[in-house]
């Protein structure tokens, strides 16, 4: 056998199988379609004797009985579900407005500090201004004093070299 009689058969093997498996998923595909389709009726079945059940006008036997409560429980159950949800969700918004409240408190009580700090700065701030002018009247005394005295000390000197 040749090199290639054997790629050749290798080729149409491997083009066999791919037949094979493309028909086959084919199927398979039809097969899905068809229980989709049936899932489909079952549920439309399912809602149209749920419908009369639930408007009275359809007694289940006692071999459906369970299903049917089954599934009256499990109704009740979703609406207590439901109602929890609605709980946690107010419980939610009552939490974030107490949050909103202890924010809001929390930033006025940051201002009011911050109003404080201000204050006091411009009390200190006053306070040191205040002080300087009091340091520069008392210089400016001190000077106004040892002016005088320098100046009477020249007229005793004056007085003196007259007599």
């Amino acid at each position: 056998m040749r090199l290639t009689d054997r790629i050749d058969n290798k080729i149409r093997h491997f083009s066999s199988r791919r037949s094979e498996v493309n028909k086959v998923e084919g199927i398979r595909g039809s097969i899905e379609a068809e229980n989709e389709a049936i899932r489909e009726l079952l549920y439309q079945i399912g809602q149209h004797f749920w419908k009369l059940y639930s408007e009275g006008r359809y007694t289940p036997g006692e071999e459906d009985r369970a299903y049917f409560e089954d599934i009256d429980r499990r109704t009740e159950d979703i609406r207590i579900l439901t109602k929890q949800i609605d709980e946690c969700k107010i419980e939610g918004i009552r939490e974030r407005e107490r949050i909103d409240v202890d924010i809001a408190a929390r930033a006025a009580e940051r201002e009011r500090l911050a109003e404080e700090r201000r204050a006091e700065k411009e009390r200190l701030a006053e306070e040191r201004r205040q002080e300087r002018e009091r340091e520069q009247a008392e210089r400016e005394e001190r000077r106004r004093i040892e002016r005088e005295q320098a100046e009477a000390e020249r007229e005793e000197q004056r007085r003196g070299g007259e007599e």
